[in-house]
């Protein structure tokens, strides 16, 4: 009987260490240059609403940092930007690096998605 229940106990705490393993190797996994990309971008961090900022693509993911104790992951980002000028014209395409923090969110729908904060 001893046995039995000593059989049950471990097939549980495996089951149970299967599935926390699974759900942290999830949120461990670095976010893709595409990822970094889209979630910049829907954060609005780098739109106007006058228009006045223009990044020109291509968006460069330059370096990537060690994940942070919350769990963000540092990322250096370079791109180009235009500046829409009092008279309306557009400045020269000025080459820029920022640093971006990298992490885990939900959406409005609730859906787990990448997002992105300027700073570290």
């Amino acid at each position: 009987m001893r046995n039995k229940v000593g059989g049950i106990f471990l097939l549980v705490a495996v089951v149970s260490l299967a599935f926390v393993g699974a759900a942290c190797s999830a949120s461990t996994k670095p976010p893709s240059d595409k990822d970094i990309i889209k979630a910049i971008d829907a954060s609005g961090i780098m739109k106007r609403a006058d228009g006045s900022i223009e990044v020109v693509p291509p968006v460069i993911i330059a370096e990537r940092g060690q994940r942070n104790k919350d769990g963000s992951w540092p990322v250096k980002v370079t791109f180009m930007l235009t500046y829409k000028m009092s008279e309306g014209q557009k400045s020269p395409p000025m080459k820029t690096t920022t640093l971006f923090r990298i992490f885990r969110g939900k959406d409005k729908v609730g859906k787990s998605v990448w997002q992105a904060q300027l700073g570290s």
